[in-house]
């Protein structure tokens, strides 16, 4: 059935709808990376990272209350990142196929882009212990010696009585280490953070079983029968990711994303729209989206190399 010109851009709507029916398929692994999606009209973000508040002081009667100093520790403006798809096409083609060929590629597309999305995402920690742009203030995402004003603070297992790294193999007991390593994160003005809830267990595909077995057993894999491994299983999830690069590290975050700040921030939707035709006589079709990943405070976060 031939197709008016009047309904064109009709088909242009549906194609874009079309898109979001065929993404829905596709596991969206990036949600479990950061966990928090925020939405964005503007060309940049401004994120501050606020130093709370230090604990009331004991003040006699008549004395002036203790100032205290809400100057933000760091501030980054973070801009989205476009990502596009092109496609031509010569004009008889586009004239005669009456859009079925484009529509017929939706579901390529929906896996092209969420690939990069899925990646993009998983280089927030594939690159957590190396790259300084992800987040406030050049530092990586997970370190020994974060600044938090007059304090440091660690998110990676150290050599007691060092700040040098020390890589973890997963298993039962450095999964709980991780757990308490996480409580004992302090704020930066010294006290204790309250992260004691759920937590998710971010691993690549070469720590599933594993990850599973740590995780689901009633008793503490690997130990006595009476080693109990109900903390874990009350407290752990497991996520797995297929983009993550190293098939021996392992990440843990806050499940409640108010207890972590790692984000993906999306501004422009995805769109897809027919450019005019140039002096070859081909019609260009360009799709297009754009997003950033990024963390404001690396409290609530945890990880290693493994080994």
């Amino acid at each position: 059935m031939a197709m008016l010109v009047d309904s064109l851009s009709i088909a242009r709507k549906n194609i874009n709808d079309l898109f979001f029916i065929e993404a829905e398929k596709i596991d969206p692994q990036y949600k479990d990376v950061v966990g928090k999606i925020r939405y964005t009209t503007q060309a940049f973000e401004q994120y501050k990272q606020l130093k709370p508040l230090s604990p009331a002081a004991q003040t006699p009667e008549g004395d002036e209350a203790v100032e205290d100093d809400w100057t933000p520790l760091f501030i980054q403006n973070f801009y989205p990142i476009l990502y596009t798809k092109m496609i031509r096409y010569s004009e008889l083609f586009d004239f005669t196929n009456q859009y079925k060929d484009i529509i017929s590629k939706q579901d390529q597309f929906a896996q092209a882009f969420m690939n990069a999305r899925n990646q993009a995402g998983a280089n927030l920690d594939n690159l957590g212990f190396t790259s300084l742009t992800y987040g406030m203030n050049n530092e990586p995402l997970y370190s020994a010696t974060h600044s938090m004003g007059g304090l440091t603070g660690a998110n990676i297992p150290v050599v007691p009585g060092t700040t040098t790294p020390l890589n973890l193999a997963f298993g039962p007991l450095a999964l709980e280490q991780a757990m308490y390593e996480i409580r004992r994160q302090k704020s930066p003005t010294g006290q204790p953070m309250m992260l004691t809830g759920n937590l998710l267990l971010k691993v690549p595909p070469e720590l599933e079983g594993v990850a599973n077995r740590v995780v689901n057993s009633v008793n503490l894999q690997g130990t006595n029968n009476n080693d109990t491994n109900d903390w874990i299983r009350r407290r752990i999830e497991v996520a797995v990711n297929d983009y993550y690069t190293s098939a021996t590290a392992w990440f843990l975050r806050m499940k409640d994303s108010a207890f972590h700040k790692l984000f993906c921030l999306n501004q422009l939707p995805y769109k897809v729209d027919q450019l005019a035709m140039d002096s070859a006589m081909t019609f260009k079709w360009v799709c297009r989206e754009s997003y950033i990943f990024g963390w404001e405070d690396w409290h609530g976060t945890w990880a290693t190399a493994g080994r």
